[in-house]
């Protein structure tokens, strides 16, 4: 996804847009009925019949108009739901804008089609932690004070700078402060989106999401991973999870991890991240529709520092 950036005297906006540089999508969607399915899509996921009702336009009418819009790459699918036997489709839009550029070597040399794609399709699959040209989550670190029910210190924190600096390549801007200790959360925080840096020894917040977790550290015996999808047991320090939830403290919100036995399990779950995303939105080996995965982190050069990872789930 491309973005606007509006300027004035004293405020800037983002604006999610579709760079176009040929007329026919454009065309598609400035038909008026379309242009209104757009508005409505672009505040929240609404169904044919829902948007029937809205508009006053019969159902199969809105399907028709979905399924050209969604073929020209302007809506998007986010879920179905089954009613009394059928299945309504979801549909909604990321874009507040289309883009023309009449001189279309504007963008041949000045940006390349496949980065972009790709780009767009690691906006989407971050959605809604990152949402309309936005970071739309925080970022919890555990404390590197003594802290918590186990007493420790933690020493992962300096991993988010990286993180954060990958992040902000997928976006315009931001002008706000989205880290926090996990001493400093309160109850409202726990129902944001959440990026979890840290095991639940030394983030408290991964420990209350830890069950919860397709891979889940078993604290018995130290630090293990476990593996609800394959059943395997992960024990290596250098091993480390990424993965994706949905939030239990609120449906609509999404909680990524990247946690380890040990901080150097999580500074690999990191660099398996920013560095092999793409496999990451692949899910896990054992069931694609699960993003959980379980890398071990090599040190490539042998200057004693993780740089690569291995997919181990």
């Amino acid at each position: 996804m491309s973005y606007l950036i509006l300027k004035t005297q004293n405020k800037k906006y983002i604006v999610s847009t579709q760079v176009l540089t040929e007329p026919e999508i454009a065309l598609k969607a400035l038909q008026p009925l379309r242009w209104r399915i757009l508005n409505e899509l672009a505040n929240k996921p609404l169904c044919a019949k829902d948007l029937a009702s809205i508009l006053n336009i019969t159902v199969q009418t809105i399907s028709y108009h979905l399924k050209k819009l969604n073929e020209a790459g302007l809506i998007k699918l986010v879920k179905t739901i089954e009613k009394r036997g059928a299945i309504a489709k979801y549909y909604m839009t990321e874009l507040n804008a289309l883009t023309i550029l009449f001189n279309s070597s504007l963008a041949k040399d000045n940006f390349s089609t496949s980065n972009i794609k790709i780009l767009n399709k690691y906006a989407s699959f971050l959605h809604p932690i990152l949402s309309n040209g936005k970071f739309n989550a925080k970022i919890i670190v555990g404390s590197p004070d003594i802290h918590g029910e186990y007493k420790a210190r933690a020493r992962c924190a300096g991993y988010a700078v990286d993180l954060a600096l990958f992040l902000g390549s997928l976006l315009p801007f931001t002008e706000n402060l989205v880290t926090k200790l996990d001493t400093e959360i309160n109850d409202k925080d726990l129902k944001e989106n959440l990026i979890l840096i840290g095991g639940p020894k030394v983030n408290m917040v991964t420990l209350k999401v830890n069950k919860f977790l397709p891979i889940f550290f078993d604290l018995s015996e130290g630090s293990v991973m476990i593996s609800k999808v394959s059943g395997k047991i992960f024990r290596g320090e250098e091993e480390g999870s990424i993965q994706i939830i949905q939030n239990p403290f609120n449906s609509n919100s999404k909680i990524l991890v990247l946690a380890g036995n040990t901080h150097i399990g999580t500074k690999a779950s990191i660099v398996g991240f920013i560095k092999h995303l793409s496999r990451v939105t692949q899910g896990n080996i054992w069931n694609k529709n699960i993003i959980a995965n379980v890398v071990s982190g090599i040190d490539l050069n042998s200057d004693g520092i993780i740089d690569d990872v291995e997919f181990l789930e």
